[in-house]
């Protein structure tokens, strides 16, 4: 977790108050708090905002593991998110700390609980994917994909933490991997001519420099190079001195739907490269954005014919390795 919220939560773990709280000091502009209820040891997360900042009963609609609460005080309401499900410690803590960014460059109380049911409704959808029972080939290939880059930096020793924490693909963002400098989205195919599949007209369009990755895949049956393999390569490696950052990971595969109980299902197929492709979205790169297409259009899917993108091929992974050491 960037902010490390868990270790105020753990600091908290001996008390014997019936409620004690800290303040999250990255949020300064508000009365913001991680809590303890001393009987339960539930963890919590509380904002205080003044009693005129209206609160609808059915935001507080209860989710996996998640209870939401809005509770009058003196001249105030406190907005408290409830963790009930303790198995869920490290997944509530990746979403407590996306609260923290989001609230970050706000500084209205109204705006505040706007952010947090926005939030709080996105997870909601996240939190569906824990229930399901395996994922779909499509899904399964989209995984592997972005664990081979995951694996990739790695191994060229590029700090996992911001490696971990940069990975967005669980958290279906416009981009897989969101750095400082750079995004990076992942495409995985198994055609034997492949295009390249944009979800969106958002997908290729970034203030930050921005790569695309194409992943060409042989899948036959098998149990060499399976998914659960590359899972477990990359929980081996965090396991020697990345042990929170291996919690966060878990966490996300979690949410991308990928459950350790059900490894079984993924354990018959087995991928091997073709090709890696990576190209440095350019201006001139062919896409489709915001920019160039008409008011009221939206959620716009396409394809790119790969011959299309050879002026923009750039050397993998050396290209994105000397912009993240940069």
């Amino acid at each position: 977790m960037h902010y490390r919220i868990d270790l105020l939560w753990q600091a908290q773990s001996g008390t014997k108050l019936t409620l004690c709280k800290d303040k999250i000091n990255e949020l300064r502009q508000f009365d913001c708090y991680a809590a303890t209820l001393g009987i339960t040891k539930k963890k919590v997360f509380i904002l205080d905002v003044p009693s005129n900042v209206k609160i609808l009963h059915s935001q507080l609609k209860k989710f996996r593991g998640i209870e939401i609460q809005a509770i009058p005080g003196d001249g105030a309401i406190s907005l408290v998110i409830i963790l009930l499900d303790d198995s869920l410690f490290s997944t509530f803590c990746y979403l407590i700390d996306d609260i923290i960014k989001s609230l970050m460059p706000l500084n209205s109380p109204k705006d505040a609980v706007l952010e947090v049911f926005k939030i709080l409704r996105y997870w909601r959808k996240l939190f569906e994917n824990i229930e399901t029972q395996g994922l779909s080939l499509e899904l399964q290939r989209g995984l592997y994909g972005e664990l081979l880059f995951i694996k990739e930096l790695l191994q060229k020793r590029i700090d996992a933490n911001e490696v971990i924490n940069s990975w967005q693909g669980p958290n279906k963002k416009n981009q897989d991997f969101m750095f400082d400098n750079l995004c990076v989205e992942v495409k995985s195919t198994t055609a034997n001519t492949p295009v390249i599949k944009i979800s969106n007209e958002n997908q290729l369009n970034s203030q930050k420099e921005l790569c695309l990755i194409l992943f060409s895949l042989a899948e036959t049956r098998g149990s060499i190079s399976t998914l659960p393999e590359l899972v477990n390569d990359i929980l081996v490696y965090l396991s020697v001195e990345y042990e929170n950052i291996k919690e966060l990971f878990i966490s996300k595969l979690a949410l991308y739907g990928y459950k350790d109980s059900e490894s079984a299902l993924y354990s018959n197929v087995e991928y091997s490269l073709r090709f890696i492709d990576l190209y440095f979205i350019k201006e001139d790169f062919p896409k489709i954005v915001p920019q160039n297409i008409v008011s009221g259009i939206f959620e716009v899917e396409y394809c790119i014919e790969r011959s299309a993108c050879i002026p923009f091929l750039a050397d993998y992974p050396t290209f994105i390795i000397k912009k993240l050491e940069r």
